[in-house]
């Protein structure tokens, strides 16, 4: 999910909010995390 803003300022000067991540070095997992 990228910001609000993301019209006026392109990834990733606006931010992003992952809910899900894959990691390509490892194809049999899909992470989540909260920080």
């Amino acid at each position: 999910m990228k910001g609000k803003n993301f019209p006026q300022k392109k990834w990733p000067a606006c931010g992003e909010i992952d809910i899900m991540e894959f990691v390509g070095k490892d194809s049999t997992q899909i992470y989540g995390t909260v920080h």
